[in-house]
């Protein structure tokens, strides 16, 4: 149970000591351990998806394996010894993403736009509707759970990644109005969310 909970307990610890409202982890796209403690400990979580047939595939198999971990997890929460520290093994779908698609005459190009409606659709059907059967709390949201767009923004990326500042820092002046509005959009909708 220690080892399972020692990230919980360190970022726990540091955002009560440092007042830090909101953690975010970026993981990876897979179902390893690691983001089988992330997920079993946080509040609420989102899922990137490309505009494409492989993140639509993933989705079936994120909602599985999030349905057993939450399962798995709260058998041995029933097990656990008196006072021991435990994640809370409750992530609400807060929302997901369309990223990292090519935009024509400001919309999404039609190449990616043919894949929002299977998103939207496998989403709520492969990831919100498992949770639900679990319990209705876990996706309450899934028929609204877009949080935004976030198209391709080519080397802006890179460059804020390498200077190590927000993507709205770095390129030209449309380019980073564009950014800024994209993410204050999510953010705002991600606090709403939360509340």
């Amino acid at each position: 149970y220690r080892g399972t909970a020692a990230l919980s307990a360190l970022v726990n610890h540091i955002a009560s000591e440092t007042s830090i409202d909101f953690v975010f982890y970026d993981s990876g796209p897979n179902i390893g351990p690691l983001n089988r403690v992330i997920l079993l400990d946080c509040d609420g979580f989102i899922v990137p998806a490309a505009c494409d047939s492989f993140s639509i595939r993933a989705f079936k198999t994120l909602g599985q394996t999030l349905s057993d971990w939450i399962t798995d997890w709260s058998t041995a929460r029933q097990l656990a010894p008196d006072n021991t520290y435990l994640l809370p093994g409750q992530p609400t779908l807060i929302g997901y993403l369309p990223q990292r698609f090519r935009v024509y005459r400001d919309d999404v190009a039609s190449d990616y736009s043919k894949f929002l409606p299977r998103i939207d659709r496998h989403i709520s059907s492969d990831v919100g509707a498992v949770l639900r059967g679990i319990d209705p709390s876990l996706a309450p949201l899934v028929f609204q759970s877009r949080l935004g767009l976030v198209k391709d923004f080519g080397r802006l990326a890179a460059a804020a990644q390498t200077e190590g500042v927000p993507i709205w820092d770095v390129g030209t002046g449309p380019e980073r109005t564009v950014a800024r509005a994209t993410f204050k959009g999510i953010a705002t909708k991600i606090i709403d969310r939360t509340k």
